[in-house]
């Protein structure tokens, strides 16, 4: 039997405050470990400054595999969003406010174009979603019904139906969404989130803090960040 030729694809994973890229070996199913590269940044800065982060990061990925073509570039990302365009619509949630509108597939083709070659090679998913994909993709689960949950900057959700990512139907929220949905007169993200760690630190310590690590680190001597 002839061996099959590998095949490659850039993965780009944009979360709350960080960005990671990698090559994937498709065939074999498996991240080429040396390609990772992550970068930490605040989503809250403007978007010349986040744009350079995020090309930074992914040249760099890029720059240590030049041996095999690419066959396409995938980007999760947060919603909400126009995964089919690669637009930004993230506004009122705290992260990424200053790429609203912004075109990101033409961004990163001409940033990326001497690797892809074209930019309807350049494809968006919804973060979870991605996730959910990966997750089912890798350990071949076969089951009829999968719910993913990942809880970091935010939480985000994915639907999936006997292989399939769906965002309507029985028992699923509007658009596949649950960090809006109602708690305690709010979201339930504003309990469930980076920003409500800090806020409580902050209301009962009396300081402030810049993100959740240094809780966890003090944890240990501190009653009051365990109990967060």
């Amino acid at each position: 039997m002839p061996e099959t030729k590998p095949e490659f694809a850039l993965g780009i994973d944009i979360g709350g405050s960080h960005i990671s890229a990698a090559i994937v070996n498709i065939k074999d199913r498996r991240i080429v470990s040396d390609t990772l590269t992550k970068k930490n940044l605040d989503p809250k800065q403007e978007a010349s400054v986040i744009l350079s982060i995020w090309t930074s990061c992914i040249r760099q990925c890029l720059d240590k595999f030049k041996n095999e073509p690419l066959i396409g570039m995938g980007v999760s990302m947060p919603g909400p969003a126009d995964y089919e365009q690669g637009i930004s619509e993230l506004m009122g949630n705290d992260k990424y406010e200053k790429l609203y509108g912004l075109d990101l597939r033409h961004y990163f083709y001409v940033q990326f174009k001497d690797r892809i070659s074209h930019p309807k090679k350049i494809t968006f998913i919804n973060d979870a979603n991605g996730f959910l994909l990966g997750e089912s993709w890798i350990k071949d689960l076969r089951h009829d019904h999968i719910v993913a949950i990942t809880l970091g900057t935010g939480i985000g959700s994915g639907f999936m139906r006997k292989g399939e990512i769906v965002n309507e139907g029985p028992g699923i929220p509007e658009r596949g969404e649950v960090f809006n949905m109602p708690f305690k007169n709010k979201w339930s993200e504003d309990y469930i989130s980076t920003r409500w760690f800090l806020k409580e630190y902050r209301k009962r310590l009396g300081v402030g803090i810049k993100n959740v690590k240094e809780i966890a680190d003090q944890a240990a001597e501190s009653p009051e960040a365990r109990a967060l």
